[in-house]
């Protein structure tokens, strides 16, 4: 069976869902997936094709997702297709579906202070996703972080979540 991904895009446009899915599409591609590319939550009402998937990737931010889109992307998910996504396009989408933040591993909340100085803490080096970061020093020297302006957010993980990065102002 050859590996099958399906980006679905859409929402809000200040985060660029689309832009997004141009970058991600190719790669997964590269990759070895096939990939199918949606504009519509309709798509998650396909039983047949959404248990055919190995992979989902929403791109969504803030919107509505009925109940039965929602379940159809739940069920799928619960049933071993894989879901990936990040902050603009998994993790701040369907505000109103608890079911779906529990999946997502939480929700954003704001973007405290707005547009700050910052530093990101990589508070765990081994883990895959981590492995490898060069990113600059500084102190204490133990933590390696790197200084940035941009909007921080705030999120509400669960407390089974294994947070890879931290933040705090400069």
């Amino acid at each position: 069976m050859s590996k099958k991904a399906l980006l679905v895009w859409g929402g809000w446009d200040g985060h660029e869902p689309k832009q997004c899915v141009d970058v991600f599409a190719p790669f997964l591609q590269s990759q070895g997936y096939a990939v199918e590319i949606s504009d519509t939550l309709d798509v998650y009402l396909d039983k047949a094709k959404m248990a055919s998937l190995s992979l989902v990737v929403p791109v969504w931010t803030m919107g509505s997702i009925t109940r039965e889109q929602e379940m159809g992307l739940l069920e799928a998910i619960k049933g071993g297709v894989g879901v990936a996504g990040w902050h603009g396009g998994m993790g701040d989408s369907f505000r109103n579906n608890v079911d779906y933040q529990f999946m997502a591993g939480g929700q954003w909340v704001a973007h405290p202070g707005g547009v700050i100085d910052y530093v990101v803490n990589i508070t765990n080096h081994t883990d895959p996703i981590t492995a490898g970061c060069k990113i600059s020093p500084c102190t204490p020297s133990s933590i390696t972080c790197t200084s940035i302006h941009l909007t921080r957010c705030w999120r509400l993980p669960p407390s089974a979540a294994n947070m890879l990065p931290g933040s705090r102002e400069r």
